[in-house]
């Protein structure tokens, strides 16, 4: 029994965190950047503590008639939704890589500066994963996974802060805003396939395996890219691929293999140059 669609379930806390530059509507990996012909995965956020979502309130309008309230009207978000990140890892080279800053190594040290200039990482995907229990007639305490994407997220490193003696003392804290798109990151508009004309991230997607994403450029001739993750199985539930938006075949377009975590493309399937390929994969968890 699965719980893939499950509709009700016990959320647990965030146990994987992962976040790509965009180029256009599509992660690109850390750097932003991918020439044809190459690929790029997720980078995992880890030591992740928190995300703390904030949706603005609406607003009231009164009319005032006669020294009185005499009607009004209530208008909705007019303020896009916010949340705080907390980090208890540091990696030096997923910021430097995000915030567009050189590290500089000279065989003892990796440097990297921070200024006021380079605070803000703008145009990123976030993807979260938890795991959860079902609470559906039939599969009530049925493990599985939660999932939630934030299509555009903008990250301001607020500062760090450095306290007590355990290994969770020091934590760097972002703001975030999440920006509303029309297309998700896979390239399907909104307004097409989910009934919405806009969104800020997508509700708690229900599988039966955490979810991260991965990016391929076609260059015409490559057969193959090779998944950071093990794929969950090896058919379309755990490895969908959308080519510029259009959802492919398993097996008529591709197949993607668990042993050596690589999609293939069939004969007649090769991207052409420039097509850009991406899968939102479920993934094997580890312990």
């Amino acid at each position: 029994m699965t719980v893939v669609g499950d509709d009700k379930a016990l959320l647990g806390p965030v146990e994987y965190a992962w976040i790509a530059k965009k180029s256009g509507v599509y992660p690109y990996g850390i750097t932003g950047t991918i020439a044809n012909g190459a690929d790029a995965g997720m980078a995992r956020a880890t030591g992740f503590t928190e995300l703390a979502e904030s949706i603005p309130a609406g607003s009231q309008t009164n009319a005032i008639g006669d020294n009185r309230v005499i009607g009004g009207f209530r208008q909705g978000q007019t303020e896009l939704p916010t949340a705080t990140l907390g980090f208890i890892v540091f990696d030096h080279t997923i910021v430097a890589a995000l915030a567009s800053s050189t590290i500089y190594t000279d065989g003892a040290y990796d440097i990297s500066w921070r200024s006021q200039s380079c605070l803000t990482i703008a145009n990123c995907v976030l993807v979260v994963n938890g795991r959860m229990k079902s609470q559906d007639s039939g599969a009530v305490n049925l493990p599985g996974w939660w999932t939630k994407i934030y299509p555009d997220v903008e990250l301001i490193q607020e500062g760090s802060t450095y306290s007590g003696t355990s290994a969770e003392s020091v934590l760097t804290n972002f703001a975030v805003t999440m920006n509303e798109v029309d297309t998700t990151p896979w390239g399907e508009l909104i307004t097409t396939n989910y009934d919405q004309t806009y969104g800020y991230s997508t509700r708690p997607i229900i599988a039966d395996n955490p979810i991260t994403m991965h990016t391929y450029i076609g260059d015409g001739t490559n057969t193959t890219f090779v998944l950071d993750e093990t794929p969950s199985a090896e058919d379309v539930a755990a490895v969908p691929i959308w080519e510029d938006g259009v959802k492919l075949t398993y097996t008529t377009d591709y197949t993607a293999a668990i042993a050596t975590k690589t999609v293939t493309y069939e004969a007649g399937s090769i991207p052409a140059a420039a097509a850009v390929d991406v899968t939102a994969y479920q993934f094997t968890a580890g312990c």
